[in-house]
């Protein structure tokens, strides 16, 4: 089994991403608005191509939303993240995933929304086929 690795990184210029969410985009997403400390981060799970969970060291879950979805998510063994505004913490404004391939990407972040366990566990939940 490959082991992730969560790769974080700070710039002092680079992609800035958006300056603000408009609140309707993210209005149907569960959990509330939050950042998540870097140093905190501990693993995450894929729920599909530009939504995932990051589990903080503190147990916290955290719904990551990019603004749009980022080929082979499933198969990513390392995350790398963008902290726009250095502030050490990956938040839903200026903040960005960036994957690496044979044509790296900055995927700006959408939101950071932390999670109920109960919410972290039915997002986590097997998707039943439409009958």
């Amino acid at each position: 089994m490959a082991t992730r690795i969560i790769v974080l990184c700070l710039f002092a210029g680079g992609i800035a991403g958006c300056a603000s969410t408009p609140p309707s985009s993210t209005a149907n997403l569960p959990g509330t608005s939050d950042c998540m400390f870097q140093r905190d981060l501990r693993g995450w799970t894929v729920l599909d191509s530009s939504s995932f969970i990051i589990e903080a060291s503190n147990g916290k879950p955290y719904l990551v939303k990019l603004f749009h979805p980022s080929p082979d998510m499933q198969t990513r063994e390392t995350l790398a993240f963008q902290d726009g505004d250095r502030n050490g913490q990956i938040c839903s404004t200026g903040d960005s995933l960036m994957v690496s391939g044979s044509i790296p990407e900055v995927v700006p972040i959408r939101a950071v929304r932390l999670l109920s366990a109960e919410e972290a566990q039915q997002l986590r939940a097997p998707k039943k086929p439409a009958v």
